[in-house]
Order: structure tokens, then C-alpha cells, then sequence
């Protein structure tokens, strides 16, 4: 069922002016009219569709057709998405480019799904969704730089109650040639709940550069996590890392196999966005390591499919203010009162619904739970071979299972000392000895299609022709 939400008013912005210099928001043309409401009063009644309805309204006492109503001689809507009612203002076709303009071009060239997602809160006009997949996919931007969309497989790690619960983290890098500031790989973080972002430019890759840079942006600032997953680099995996984590208060580590980035998908998916986004804003006078706050403020900013929210509205109960959301008749909303003091009980119920979104999204178009295999501890299996030259082997070695654990699998080198490693089940498959290989062959009797081998091949005799 729909609740309704309470809205702080945002303020006009009266005079014209850009983004402060340096900022994410630097040379973004920020809306500015003087007589808004006037305006879009104006352009409201010179739409066929606003007429319509102002004039069943005028009928019924102001009050129109639902969704429809009039508030201060403006049309509105009611719009319901993600259990809340959100109250839209009718727009005029004439003045959806200028939303989307502000919605997709400067927002860091977000999808249709998220674009739509944040327009349909604020806005509606007649065909918008339709609209909106149409101008995303001829923005030039976008076609030179967006990638085919991989779905990862979100894993099947228990979701988090409480932000900052359980945190993944990534690299990305090596950068060439680095930034003026020495900076070659960036570290990534994403909340496992809220879904908030951090890209923290480094200049190495080492577990020192790594630790400081978690500490420093992450750590200090929203303070710590019980559950961090990462995979096995040695820059997560070190000594100096689980020293830090265990005074830290991280009660569990959790790596992800080699090979397998699956297994770190929600992490996986920020970075395709964060690559593509970076891309689009790269200039001569904007380095690499400039554009990762615009890119992860575009991400932050926007609802994801998956939650339907934004990571900024649940990490802090509000709604960012950005030009998109002022630009005709702003409301915000506020999980708090007129007081403006945060209700935790409203925010609790908002990752209540939230969870059910993400557990919703695991099984669309995924598969639950763990991959079914035949692999058992102590079995003798084959690595699949990720790099390697053409026509050589995919598979290689002889390797003994330790134990199997989920979707994960912990190997030894058969005849040596070398110490165990994990892997994704998908990369492994039995070794046969050649006794266990013919058991396994089918039965004559069973052996291709019914008829085709009606005739057992010592009955067939011999037709050559015997030359005496």
C-alpha cells in the first residue's frame, strides 16, 4: 500500500548563475526563473492535456479527476513508486528537454531506468518513459562510451540490516599515463544496503596506500563495518589488513575467488557505470582522478534499479537538492518532522522496504543459492586456465579438493606443498582416470536413439568382396 511522505519546500533560485568553480556541479547552468510558478501556470494552460483536465476541474469545485488535482492554480499528479505516493507536477512537452537535460546530461549520463526513476518522482508529462529511452539512446555520449550491460549475480551474502554494516571493496586501475597528482589505481567501496559509493584515487596499489585510503575517506567519516568483502589480492589480503581490520572491530572478512568478479557483482556493476561516466567527463583540463567525485555523486545522487532509492536518500533520510529536483515547483522529501529531526522509525521502515527490493532483485533473471556441482572434498579436478595462448589448454593440473563451501571451492596442487586457494566452482571440473571414464560410457543398449542400433554389429556379416 502507498503511505504518503512529508516534503520539505526547496528555495528559488532567483538570479542566474553556474555551479561554484572546482565542484561537481562547475559550469552546469543552474535553473533559474523568476516568475516559476507563472510560467509553468502559462505553459500549462497553452497544453491541450492541461486544458482537459483544468476544465473537468472547473466542473468539480478545483478538485479534478484523480491522480489529478490543482494546487495554487498549478496541475499535479499523485504518482505511487516504492510504496510512497509522490505528488509530480504536469509538465508540458515543450518543457521535457530541459528536465532531461538536466536529468541525464548532467547527472553523469545515467541509464534509462535510473533517469526515468527520478524524473517520474519530480514530473510527469503524456509518453515520458518512451521519451526518455529514446533521447538516452541518441545521446552521442553515450554510444562512443557505454559498454554492453553484464549482469552480475548479485551473490547470495546476507543482506544488511543497518548501513555500513557490510561494505565490498575493489580496485580499479592501473590509470596511464597517472594524474598530475601521482595517482595510478583508485579504491572502491560501495555499501551493502544503501548502495553509497566512494572512488578514493591512490597512487599504488600496496596494502599500505590501500588501508590509508579506507581509513582516511571511509573509515573516519561513517565510521566502521562488521563484514567487509573483498577479493584475494594481496592488497586486501595481508597481514597488515587483518591486523587493522581485528582492532577495527570487522568481525568477518569474506574473499571472493579469483576470476570470478560474479562473486563481487554489485561492486562489478558501479564499476562499468564509474568507467563509462568517467570517459564522458574527461577533458583536457579535467584529469582522471578530478572526475571520480562527479562520477560518484552522479551514482550516489540517483535511485538504482534494484533498491529504488537513491544511496544519498537512505544514507541520510532526504533528498539531495540538485537542479533537476528545483527547477519547476522543488519538493524534497525528509524522513524526519518540521522540526527537521531525523525519525529513525521512518528510516528503519525505509530499509525494511529496501531489503525487500534487493532480495526481490537477486532472483530476476538469476539463479538462487548455490550452483549445483558434483564436486565433493577429495576429489581430483582440472583448473580452468584464464590466461593462456590460443589452442593451448583451457583446463590444467591435478588438483586435490580440500573442501567446498557454497559456490566456492578450496584446492591443493596435487604432489606439492604449495598452499591452498579458493575458486569458483564454475572453474573446476572433475578429472576422470581413464578406468572411471569408460565406467561412465552409456550402455549399448541405451546408446543413441531407439532403432538406430536395432542391429548388433557382430550380426552384420561381411560383404567385402574376397579376392582369392
Amino acid at each position: 500500500t502507498s503511505t504518503d511522505i512529508d516534503y520539505l519546500v526547496g528555495q528559488v533560485v532567483e538570479n542566474h548563475k553556474t555551479g561554484p568553480k572546482g565542484g561537481p556541479l562547475e559550469g552546469i547552468d543552474l535553473p533559474t526563473w523568476g516568475l516559476k510558478d507563472a510560467y509553468l501556470k502559462d505553459a500549462q494552460g497553452r497544453d491541450a492535456l492541461c486544458q482537459r483536465i483544468f476544465a473537468q476541474a472547473a466542473k468539480n469545485g478545483e478538485k479534478a479527476v484523480h491522480p489529478y488535482y490543482v494546487e495554487q492554480g498549478i496541475l499535479m499528479k499523485y504518482v505511487s513508486d516504492n510504496k510512497q505516493r509522490f505528488e509530480v507536477v504536469v509538465v508540458p512537452p515543450q518543457l521535457a528537454p530541459m528536465l532531461l537535460k538536466l536529468a541525464h546530461d548532467d547527472l553523469g549520463h545515467n541509464g534509462t531506468a535510473r533517469t526515468y526513476m527520478i524524473l517520474r518522482r519530480s514530473y510527469y508529462w503524456k509518453g515520458m518513459k518512451s521519451f526518455i529511452a529514446t533521447y538516452v539512446k541518441r545521446c552521442d555520449l553515450c554510444r562512443q562510451h557505454n559498454a554492453t550491460a553484464t549482469r552480475y549475480v548479485k551473490g547470495t551474502f546476507e543482506i544488511p540490516k543497518a548501513p555500513m554494516d557490510f561494505i565490498s571493496m575493489d580496485l580499479i586501475g592501473e590509470f596511464y599515463p597517472p594524474s598530475s597528482q601521482g595517482n595510478r589505481y583508485a579504491l572502491t567501496v560501495i555499501c551493502m544496503l544503501t548502495g553509497w559509493v566512494w572512488c578514493i584515487p591512490i597512487p599504488d596499489k600496496t596494502a599500505n596506500a590501500v588501508l590509508k585510503a579506507y581509513l582516511k575517506e571511509v573509515h573516519h567519516v561513517f565510521g566502521p563495518s562488521k563484514k567487509v568483502l573483498s577479493d584475494n589480492g594481496t592488497e586486501f589480503k595481508n597481514d597488515l589488513f587483518d591486523r587493522v581490520a581485528k582492532e577495527l572491530g570487522v568481525e568477518h572478512k569474506v574473499y571472493s575467488p579469483p576470476y570470478h568478479p560474479q562473486s563481487n557483482g554489485r561492486i562489478e556493476g558501479f564499476h562499468l557505470f564509474l568507467k563509462a561516466c568517467m570517459a564522458k567527463h574527461i577533458s583536457p583540463g579535467l584529469e582522471w582522478d578530478e572526475v571520480c567525485p562527479i562520477a560518484t555523486a552522479a551514482y550516489n545522487f540517483l535511485p538504482n534499479e534494484h533498491a529504488r532509492e537513491s544511496p544519498f536518500f537512505l544514507m541520510f533520510g532526504r533528498d539531495p537538492r540538485i537542479p533537476l529536483t528545483e527547477a519547476l515547483k522543488p519538493r524534497l522529501r525528509y524522513l524526519g518532522n518540521e522540526d527537521v529531526i531525523l525519525s529513525l522509525e521512518a528510516l528503519k521502515n525505509m530499509y525494511t522496504i529496501v531489503t525487500e527490493n534487493l532480495r526481490r532483485a537477486r532472483g530476476t533473471g538469476q539463479h538462487r543459492g548455490p550452483v549445483k556441482s558434483i564436486i565433493t572434498p577429495n576429489q581430483l579436478v582440472t583448473l580452468k586456465v584464464h590466461l593462456r595462448k590460443t589452442l593451448a589448454p583451457r583446463y590444467e593440473g591435478n588438483y586435490r579438493v580440500v573442501s567446498v563451501k557454497g559456490n566456492q571451492v578450496e584446492l591443493a596442487k596435487e604432489g606439492t606443498v604449495l598452499p591452498t586457494r579458493w575458486y569458483h566452482v564454475s572453474h573446476v571440473k572433475p578429472l576422470l582416470q581413464a578406468n572411471e571414464a569408460i565406467n561412465r560410457l552409456p550402455a549399448y543398449d541405451t546408446f543413441g536413439r531407439k532403432g538406430k542400433l536395432a542391429i548388433h554389429p557382430d550380426n552384420i556379416p561381411d560383404t567385402r568382396v574376397v579376392k582369392p
